[in-house]
């Protein structure tokens, strides 16, 4: 059957959010999306496009992206970040990602991109292949730091605001700006304060020192994260005591059905060079996300990021991935990058 590719509208939503439930994620701990709002994703950002894939009146895969001004090698450029690919399980095998694609390489090149690139997962072997089918090269590598959440009474953070807040804002720009694939605004200078139905919550600082702060998005604002299996072990581990999994790291991670909900730290400013200060900052931000009904707190750093070492020993688990780029000459090889900005919402 002949496979048709269009740019989705407001009234493709229903069938976009169908086919996003069927594509579940994950090995172990197995989950899908759910989305009241397809689109709100794509919306934090400034420019983007969603494809769709049909064959007749069924709708069989889809693909993002979006146009971010980036600094990439001591230049300021636009560049395409490629996302939300997916292929209805009944129809993979049948080159459908490809055809996406290409639409999607078409998109970027008609929009005057310098760069495209992605994120993959090191267990994600047919992203990999079809990335690689892509011309995309392989230029970083980054984990993902997850942390259990706790309740704890009063945690020690405070959100940072007035006067304090503006202050505090040029030193975290400033603080990034060596950093690859950074947005020229990264994303605590774009949102600067919490407002009600954002996932920002604004910037947060521990108590007693300015410091070392941090920003928090709550990913679970614009999707939700259902959990489709739970293995053998966290189920287990889910009957266990409170202050067993406290006292030895231990995650609580909903049954089938729940939502699994995470927080992210982000844009992470430390002045003074304390390691100890920056492990008591997560520790407490732990107690913050919990207090909010979170299960995880998730930190996505780049392995060469001076802060990544520190940060790791706490996680208690960390997951690799890959960074891939291309430029608009297939098989030519892109800049070689430093420490690389992961912005967070790509992820």
């Amino acid at each position: 059957m002949e496979i048709s590719i269009k740019t989705a509208r407001p009234s493709d939503l229903h069938d976009l959010a169908g086919i996003d439930r069927l594509c579940t994620q994950g090995k172990g701990l197995v989950y899908h999306y759910e989305r009241d709002d397809f689109f709100a994703r794509s919306r934090v950002y400034d420019k983007w496009n969603i494809f769709f894939a049909r064959a007749g009146d069924t709708l069989v895969g889809m693909a993002a992206a979006c146009i971010k001004k980036v600094h990439i090698a001591c230049k300021n450029v636009f560049a395409g970040y490629v996302y939300d690919l997916r292929v209805h399980p009944s129809w993979r095998g049948q080159g459908i990602s490809y055809k996406l694609l290409e639409q999607v390489e078409e998109y970027l090149k008609n929009e005057g991109v310098e760069y495209a690139y992605t994120y993959v997962l090191g267990v994600n072997a047919r992203a990999k292949k079809v990335s690689k089918t892509m011309s995309m090269h392989y230029t970083g590598e980054y984990r993902v730091l997850l942390y259990p959440c706790f309740r704890k009474p009063d945690p020690g953070v405070e959100l940072i605001t007035g006067h304090e807040l503006y202050n505090v804002l040029p030193e975290i720009e400033s603080g990034l700006a060596h950093y690859d694939l950074r947005e020229i605004v990264p994303v605590s200078l774009r949102y600067k304060e919490p407002f009600p139905g954002s996932p920002f919550l604004g910037t947060f600082r521990l108590s007693g020192s300015s410091g070392t702060t941090a920003g928090v998005w709550d990913s679970s604002v614009l999707s939700a994260k259902v959990v489709d299996r739970v293995p053998v072990l966290l189920q287990v581990v889910n009957n266990i005591p409170d202050w067993f999994k406290k006292r030895f790291k231990l995650p609580s991670i909903p049954g089938q059905g729940g939502k699994l909900v995470i927080l992210h730290l982000i844009d992470i400013r430390q002045k003074n060079d304390n390691p100890g200060e920056l492990v008591c900052m997560v520790r407490e931000m732990q107690g913050f996300a919990g207090n909010r009904g979170a299960h995880l707190l998730m930190i996505h750093l780049d392995i060469k990021d001076p802060l990544f070492m520190t940060l790791k020993k706490r996680a208690v688990l960390s997951i690799k991935g890959h960074i891939l780029m291309r430029t608009p000459v297939a098989g030519e090889l892109p800049p070689e990058l430093n420490s690389i900005y992961l912005d967070v919402r790509d992820f």
